[in-house]
């Protein structure tokens, strides 16, 4: 197992699309594949674009790199949902990928139509929902600068997965 694989990937080659975004915060397909042969001259990916595609929650090419999954709802937690494509129409027509954050793109989800295709489908976030997109979205940004923050970011992951909230400090309860 390669020092900076993360958890969960087992050395899967597809997931280097994501690290890229992470890398660059905002990249075109000749961007990651720049990042990918500069970061694994000797092992590149086989097609970058169906990698970028297979995470991208606005894509509705996805559905082809992904055969076993039938939820195409961004607002499920699944693990592949993790980029955004944004697409400046041109000309000439550009596409850049950034990470997914609800908050800033909402969620969508892909229905096949009657002619067969596959339609990217805004979803309506109610208020409570954008409050929660929110949330996760601001949860983890603080740097983790201590004992004290690792342990107060485990308790935020531990609430937001249960669905609960955060413990509350016992001093400030009257």
């Amino acid at each position: 197992m390669a020092a900076t694989q993360k958890p969960g990937r087992d050395g899967v080659k597809y997931w280097r699309a994501v690290d890229a975004i992470e890398a660059l915060g905002s990249a075109s397909l000749a961007e990651v594949e720049e990042w990918d042969l500069s970061h694994h001259p000797h092992d590149p990916l086989g097609n970058a674009r169906a990698d970028l595609e297979l995470f991208t929650v606005n894509s509705p090419s996805r559905v082809h790199y992904n055969y076993s999954r039938t939820n195409w709802r961004s607002d499920q937690d699944h693990p592949h949902d993790r980029l955004f494509k944004l697409v400046d129409p041109g000309p000439p027509r550009r596409t850049r990928y950034v990470l997914f954050n609800p908050a800033d793109h909402g969620h969508v989800a892909l229905q096949k139509g009657g002619d067969g295709k596959w339609k990217v489908l805004p979803l309506v976030i109610h208020d409570q929902g954008q409050v929660e997109a929110d949330a996760q979205a601001g949860a983890f940004a603080a740097p983790v600068d201590s004992d004290h923050d690792a342990r107060v970011w485990a308790m935020r992951a531990v609430a937001q997965r249960r669905g609960g909230n955060p413990p509350i400090n016992q001093s400030s309860e009257k």
